[in-house]
């Protein structure tokens, strides 16, 4: 490598060699920060010259140039190197030793990079790494996330899951859980409990991602649904009551008007007996639904529950828990990493276990709804009976008995038609009614899957550009026979790069749901 002399400074001219230690690089360029070392460089050498004036030795001639002059002279890069030396050979280097800590296993900087809490993490220790990342990115370093393929990858809404963002967790927020939580992963007997609620307090705050989310609106929703279905079950028990009672009247009528027409043999011809029969079943049949209040009253006891467990879990969703709650997932080690975030929602312990007795809950009132087949065979039933023309049947015209028993026949139908009919048509419709609001609860048919934790995404920093490096370079001198060497410091020119620092992962908190 050839070295050109700039502003009397060696400095090397040639092909770049590549370097990617950047400690390495800044160890050879002592008191570049503040420009505070002087290199020397050979002008040359002379003789030494002793009594009368005979040559007895050599003289190395040097002269002296700053560090940052010679450095700027050889990169040609108007002193940005110099200017930011204190960036590129104290951040950068200490970026540097944290990327390489991370790697090592049981490392410190490995727990931090993966978001745990660990004993000897603490707000201090995050505090040097959050300045060490800064001063490289407010430098202009250039800076890369894979933030966006994180969410693509893990966060999209698919496969009917419901995904709920909780507040990002970048190195600030890292430091703040880490310094309201650390006596209490450690040393839960000094446990501050108001500063460790009131961490978890601002964190819900800025978390609008469940607060009002669509999991919220749903349960908001379910409460209405309840509601809903509470009215409607006492629509089939009004309707189912009604039924009996109009049971009772029609068939004290019908009684009277058989006890009238049927009087000696006037009903026991195959037509009249065949109709007597249908009209018997019929109303035996409606009989049966006489278990639907009870089966109604046992639903409707249900909603109460069910309305209690929508709101705790709307609640746990949007409000923070008490003190208790936060000091116990500490005191069981129920919390330890960024992944336990969203347990700040009391709704991660709450809603799964409430999904599981809300299914149990609403197999009661779809019970119900399972009359709707008995209450349609009713309604057939009576169809039955209305379905004959009397009024032309030849063989009930013929005799005044007959013509009494085609009359007798004719008032039931009117019976039926006007008084037990409509609430057995009400019934049905109460009955469907009730189905149509149960299918808009998902429980009714599926289970919930829930899930929650964090995504980590990485960050990193690549440089590729050109450096100073030192070299010691070994200069020879002669004058007559006398001869001198010495090593000299050489800047040169460095290809640095490309070098690819990471920082601490930011982690994307998250609670997904879906029904199956």
């Amino acid at each position: 490598m050839k070295s050109l002399l700039l502003f009397g400074s060696l400095i090397a001219a040639a092909q770049a060699t590549r370097t990617s230690d950047i400690s390495a690089v800044c160890s050879g360029l002592y008191g570049v920060i503040g420009c505070t070392s002087e290199l020397e460089f050979p002008l040359g050498s002379s003789p030494v010259f002793c009594k009368l004036q005979e040559q007895c030795g050599i003289e190395i001639d040097v002269a002296t140039e700053n560090i940052c002059n010679a450095i700027t002279s050889a990169l040609s890069d108007d002193g940005k190197f110099v200017d930011h030396a204190e960036v590129h050979c104290g951040c950068l280097p200490a970026a540097q030793r944290n990327h390489d800590g991370h790697l090592k296993d049981g490392d410190n900087l490995e727990y931090v990079w993966q978001g745990y809490l660990s004993y000897d993490i603490n707000p201090e220790y995050l505090a040097d790494l959050i300045k060490t990342e800064e001063c490289l990115i407010d430098n202009g370093f250039p800076y890369q996330t894979g933030r966006t393929q994180a969410i693509s990858k893990y966060l999209q809404p698919k496969d009917g899951w419901k995904v709920l963002r909780l507040q990002e967790v970048d190195m600030t927020l890292y430091r703040r859980l880490v310094a309201a939580t650390w006596t209490c992963s450690f040393d839960i007997d000094n446990c501050d409990k108001a500063r460790l609620r009131a961490f978890f307090v601002d964190y819900i705050s800025n978390s609008d991602g469940v607060t009002t989310s669509e999991l919220t609106r749903m349960l908001q929703s379910w409460l209405t649904l309840f509601d809903t279905i509470q009215k409607r079950i006492r629509a089939v028990n009004t309707a189912a009551t009604a039924v009996q009672a109009r049971l009772k009247t029609v068939s004290s009528k019908v009684s009277s008007i058989k006890k009238n027409v049927c009087q000696k043999n006037a009903c026991k011809g195959k037509t009249a007996s065949s109709y007597l029969t249908k009209v018997s079943k019929a109303f035996t049949a409606t009989k049966t639904l006489n278990t639907i209040p009870a089966a109604g009253a046992k639903a409707g006891k249900n909603i109460p529950r069910a309305k209690q467990l929508t709101q705790m879990c709307l609640t746990s969703a949007t409000t923070p828990a008490n003190e208790d709650y936060y000091y116990e997932l500490f005191l069981t080690a129920n919390f330890g990493t960024t992944k336990h975030l969203p347990k700040a929602f009391q709704l991660v312990e709450d809603l799964p276990v409430a999904a599981s007795e809300l299914k149990n809950l609403v197999v009661s009132m779809s019970d119900l709804t399972k009359h709707s087949t008995r209450a349609r065979g009713v309604q057939t039933h009576l169809n039955g009976i209305l379905s004959q023309n009397w009024k032309t049947n030849k063989e009930l015209s013929k005799t005044q008995a007959s013509r009494k028993v085609r009359d007798g026949f004719i008032q039931i139908q009117t019976l039926v038609k006007r008084d037990l009919r409509p609430p057995v048509n009400d019934l049905i419709k109460a009955l469907t009614a009730l189905n149509t609001e149960l299918d808009k609860f998902p429980l009714r048919s599926k289970t919930l899957e829930f899930r929650y934790g964090a995504v980590p995404y990485e960050r990193w920093s690549t440089q590729d550009w050109e450096v100073p490096c030192a070299e010691e370079v070994w200069r020879e001198f002669q004058q007559g026979e006398f001869k001198d060497a010495r090593y000299f410091t050489e800047i040169q020119v460095c290809d640095f790069g490309p070098n690819r620092v990471t920082f601490p992962d930011h982690h994307l908190p998250f609670i997904k749901y879906r029904f199956v």
